[in-house]
Order: structure tokens, then sequence, then C-alpha cells
């Protein structure tokens, strides 16, 4: 019998040891799985501030019945629910109002699409649906996002989530939105039922929304005339019935429409002004002028200051451009004026008054705003470069490759390009054989591999995005050398794969610096390439010939250009030449009417600047030659023709 529990108990102790065993090892592979996981998502951005969103039901004007039927069409169970309509019919302002009213158990989640565009795909949504919810509810999802995605697989995950986590999700102008595989989630939404609602916002008809089973549409026309004469009443417009009716004609019943002329309406006779309208709402213009144009000075100022910056702006930006001017009071009659709202502590104006705003100002005062906001922003270089601006499109390289391809698309250019280089080291007795390791820093998706490919070099590429590397990676496989993509930041320490004094050459192309708004930040970039290149070996560094620039463009230069798939890129560049820094607003539209819109800020160093911080770096210059035409032809560096300078350097470090 003793020995009997003995045995007993050293099996129950062996069990014991064997669960507590299993219950580590879980432990550790949960933790390990999260620990991968991290690495895939990150905080894109992508779901605005909640007060945000439901601030924007303050510009409701008269929707009961609308709002009822989308609450009707809540309970009854469906899972995708559209609201259409032309401009300036208030469809974000109801769906703000629904969110609020059926908001309850449900997460609330809302996407600007105008603001993130192309960004605003099924990845980054996934991404951001599966950073918001726990480990339990998002696991199949972020089991779909690791590793390698396929779309259906992602799909599913989304909807799952969807059906175990109730969420309102709304993707407001979601007819600005290019991605398929989300039009996709979409379709699939209309015959999935979850516990979860989406709200998608739409100037056009969203596919067969209208009669799917899970799915309702609601169209919004204008106002009834009974409406009209309620918002104007509610609004302390006191006009005639006459005026009333003749308000509500020339409006068409837009409410946008009746929104500029209540805001006028606030310091004019309105029997008047009712008289005065413009007889259609085709062109805004004409409405906003009523508000607009008879504004005191300061106000008009502040108001351009909000249209210039073009995205969200907030209460301190607004003060730093407006300083000296105190811009609150200003900032209360645009409210009060209507011309402006505010959300989330951010100042926003509907497109057509900020379209008419910019048409108003002065070249001076472009200027004058250009060279504050360059000041401001130029503080905020490393957010602008790797985030892109107006968070539309978080993947700047991206975007950037899209609304480029003539850059991108020209091989045998770079190709060229690079045998220039190669001849010109060759020139000052660095020759470069095959097998050579050498190191591109900011090298992007892999713009110039190819030409390093055609000479046999070992290559290693240093890129800031991880997605831009990832493009590279799949194009260099199609290539018959060693290229590796090593995903870091060249102005930061580089990751201790790239040993020191394990290059034959480090090359810096393509006009990859300078973007950082400190001195110091930009000159990382040679002590990194010194502390990597073998004794005297050759440093390769090209980089724009800012005067040159300088001198062919204004402070504020608007440049539009059509791309051959039919987009247009249109690039606002504003110069500082005090500061001699430039911001560019790039702005790419598609044929489809979808896009996407990112800034950069670059700082021109003269060429003895860029010297002195190479010897401080422990680099030699050895040549300096004049780039013209994306050609290096031995031309001395000329400060008045160059488009670029080249420096050929060598690692004096000992």
């Amino acid at each position: 019998m003793l020995a009997l529990i003995g045995t007993a108990a050293g099996v129950v102790s062996a069990v014991g040891g064997v669960v507590f065993g299993f219950l580590q090892w879980r432990a550790h592979r949960s933790e390990r799985r999260d620990r991968e996981f991290a690495a895939v998502i990150e905080d894109s951005g992508l779901f605005a501030p909640t007060a945000r969103a439901l601030g924007r039901d303050a510009g409701l004007i008269d929707r009961d019945a609308e709002l009822a039927t989308l609450t009707r069409y809540v309970g009854e169970g469906r899972s995708l629910l559209v609201i259409e309509g032309v401009a300036g019919q208030g469809k974000t302002a109801l769906a703000a109002r629904l969110c609020r009213q059926v908001q309850r158990e449900r997460q609330l989640r809302w996407v600007f699409c105008e603001e993130k565009a192309a960004a605003c795909t099924l990845v980054a949504v996934a991404k951001a649906l599966a950073a918001v919810v726990g480990p339990r509810a998002g696991r199949r999802l972020r089991a779909a996002l690791t590793g390698r995605i396929d779309t259906a697989r992602l799909i599913d995950a989304v909807i799952d989530l969807l059906d175990v986590t109730p969420m309102l999700l709304v993707l407001d102008d979601v007819h600005l939105v290019s991605d398929p595989n989300l039009a996709t989630l979409m379709k699939r939404l209309e015959y999935s039922r979850t516990a979860s609602l989406i709200v998608a916002t739409s100037r056009v008809r969203v596919d067969d929304a209208h009669s799917a089973p899970l799915a309702e549409c609601l169209v919004l026309y204008g106002l009834a005339e009974q409406d009209t004469s309620a918002l104007l009443r509610e609004r302390n417009v006191q006009v005639s019935p006459e005026a009333a009716r003749l308000v509500w004609q020339r409006a068409a019943g837009n409410p946008l429409a009746l929104k500029l002329f209540a805001g006028a309406a606030a310091d004019a006779d309105p029997e008047r002004l009712a008289r005065e309208l413009p007889n259609s709402v085709g062109n805004f213009d004409g409405w906003i002028a009523l508000s607009f144009d008879g504004l005191p000075a300061d106000d008009q100022a502040v108001a351009k200051i909000i249209a210039f910056e073009y995205e969200p702006v907030s209460r301190d930006v607004v003060g730093t451009i407006a300083a000296p001017l105190d811009p609150a009071p200003a900032l209360a009659d645009l409210r009060r004026r209507l011309l402006v709202t505010v959300n989330d502590d951010s100042f926003e104006m509907h497109g057509a008054v900020r379209d008419y705003i910019m048409r108003t100002m002065t070249d001076a005062e472009q200027a004058a705003l250009a060279a504050r906001f360059t000041d401001f922003y130029r503080r905020q270089a490393r957010t602008l470069f790797l985030e892109g601006v107006g968070q539309d499109e978080p993947s700047y390289g991206k975007l950037y490759l899209e609304s480029f391809p003539d850059y991108v698309a020209a091989t045998q250019q770079h190709i060229r390009f690079v045998a220039d280089l190669l001849e010109r080291l060759a020139d000052n007795g660095y020759r470069l054989m095959r097998g050579e390791p050498i190191l591109v820093l900011g090298c992007g998706d892999g713009t110039h591999d190819p030409a390093f490919a055609a000479h046999g070099f070992d290559v290693t590429n240093v890129e800031i995005q991880p997605e831009i590397a990832e493009l590279g990676r799949a194009k260099a496989a199609a290539l018959d050398v060693r290229i590796r993509y090593v995903v870091a930041d060249m102005t930061k320490p580089l990751p201790a794969e790239i040993t020191n004094k394990s290059m034959s050459a480090v090359f810096n192309i393509g006009s990859s610096f300078g973007y950082e708004s400190i001195d110091a930040a930009n000159a990382a970039v040679f002590l990194n390439a010194a502390n990597a290149l073998h004794d005297d070996a050759p440093f390769v560094f090209e980089y724009v010939n800012g005067p040159h620039w300088e001198n062919k463009r204004v402070q504020r230069q608007v440049d539009v250009t059509p791309l051959p798939n039919g987009s247009t890129r249109t690039e606002v560049s504003i110069i500082n030449p005090e500061a001699r820094t430039t911001m560019t607003l790039i702005r790419l539209q598609r044929p489809d009417g979808t896009g996407g819109w990112f800034r950069h800020f670059m700082r021109y160093y003269r060429l003895n600047e860029i010297v002195a911080m190479m010897a401080q770096a422990g680099l030699r210059p050895v040549a300096v030659y004049g780039a013209n035409g994306g050609r290096v032809s031995g031309e001395p560096f000329d400060e008045r023709r160059s488009e670029a300078m080249v420096i050929i350097a060598a690692q004096t470090r000992q």
C-alpha cells in the first residue's frame, strides 16, 4: 500500500511538472506571438478621435425623417449602411448623428477618407482594427496579418472580428478610396450578418448596396421648403415667407448653401440678402462671397491661415502663424458666420470655402504665409517625412513612387548615372571590382539596384520605411547578385549587422539628404558612411544644388503635371530663401477621383557647408562634379548652372 501511494504521488508530481511546464511554454509562445504581431501593426492614425467624429453632427439640418430611416435599418440588423448625395447635403453630419444615437455598446471608429485617401486600404483597416481590440478578439485577424497576407483570408478575419467585437465603423467619403480589396470587404458585408455596423458616406453610388439583403442605401436630396424655413428660424434669421421661399429655390434646398446664407445673414439684412442670392448652387463662390468678402481684416487673415494649411489646423498652429495677432476673436466670428467649424480642437473648412479663399489671396500674402508655415514645419521635419502631411498617406514612399512614375521607370537613366559615377571613381583612383561590398544609404525601393547589379556588386541597402524596403526586396529577387535590405534610419547609428570598416564604397545618391531640421542629424549620414568604409575607401554623395532651383522658382509655386496613366500630380512648393528651405505639398489625383497628398521638407546646404560636415565626420573630399540631366560627365560643379552636386570623398578616420 505504501509503495502504491508513493507511486501515485510520483505520478501526480510528474503530471504537475508537465502541467507547469506546459503553462510556461504556452505563456512563452503567447508572448512571442505578441512580439511578432507588434512588429506587424502600428498606430497608423487611420481612425479619427471620437470627439472629432461626433462633433460633425453639429451642422445637421432637419434630417429627422432620414435619421429615423437609418435607425430603423440598424434595428433590422443591417451590416452595411450607405448614405449618398452630392456635396453639401449633410451626409457626414447625418452619419455622426446616427453614431451618437445608436453607439451604446459599440466601439466607434471613424475614417475621414478625404484625409486618408490611398492610405485607406484593406490591410490598413485590418491593422487599425487589430490594434484597438484585445488579444482574444483579434487572434484570428492577428494571425492573418502575420506573414504573407492572403486577401480572402484577411477579409474573413476582419468579418470575424466585426462579429465578435461590436463596432460602428464609419468610412466617410468612401468614394475616394481606391483599394479594390476594401470594396470587396464591403461587398461581403452586404451578405454577412455581424454584431457590427459599417456606415459609408459617398457622393457616388456604391455598387448594388441598394438591393443587397444586409445592406441599405439612403440617398440625400435637397431639403424641403418647410425645413428651410425651420433652419433659418433656428439660426435666428428672420425673413418673410416670400424671402424664405426665394432662398430655398435658389439654394435648391442644399444645406451648405443654406448654411452660408444663414452665416451671411448674421450681420446683414436677410430680406435684401435673399434678393441678391446667386441663382443656383452649381458654383458656391457667390454664396461664399456673401459671408467672406465683407469680413474685417483680422477675420480674413485668420481664415486665410486655415485655408492655406489645407488640413485641419490646431489652435496652437493658428496662434503661432497669426502672431502677434490674437486669433481668438476672429475664430469666434468665423464660427458665428458658419465659415469655420471646430472639431477636437482643430479648425476646418468645407472644401468649397477653402478653395474660394485661396483664390482671393495675393502673391504677397501667400509668400508671407509660406515663410511662416515653412518655419513652423521645419521644426517638425522628421514627422513630415515619415508620416506625410494631413495623414492622408501613412506610407510616404508608396505615394511618392506613384506620383513620380517617370523617375521610377527611368531605369536606363539610372543605369547611365551609376556608370558615370563609377567612371568618376576610376578617374580618381577608385576602381570597384565585381563582388565588392557596397552600402547604399537612403535607397528607397531600389531605384539604382539594376545599375549596381549590372556591375556585380554585393549590395546592402538602407531604407527607413519597411513597406518600401519590401518593394525593393521583391524587385531585387529577379537580379542575379546579392542584394539585401536593412530597415534603418540613416541619420541614426546603423544596426550592428552593418559592421565598421566592412564596405568598399558607400553611396548616398538621389538627393535623399537634408530632410532633418537639425544640422547634426543630417550630418550623421556622413558619420555612418565614414564608419562603414574601409580605410581610404570612397564615399559618393549626390545632392540637389539649392541656388540653381531657388532661382527658378517663386516662393509659392504650383506645378500641375498630367501623368501617363491619367492621374494628375500637383506640386505646391513653398520656398523660404532666408532659411534656405523648401516645403513641398504633393497631391496625386487619380482618374477615378481618388488620390492622396503629402509633404516633404528639405534644407538646401551650400557646398562649403557639406564639405565642413564631411570633414567633421572623417571624410576628405577628393573631387566635386556638377550633375545635369541625370549625367555626371566630369564637369566641375557650378553653383549657378549645375542641377546637383556630386562629391567623391575618402575615409580618413583610422
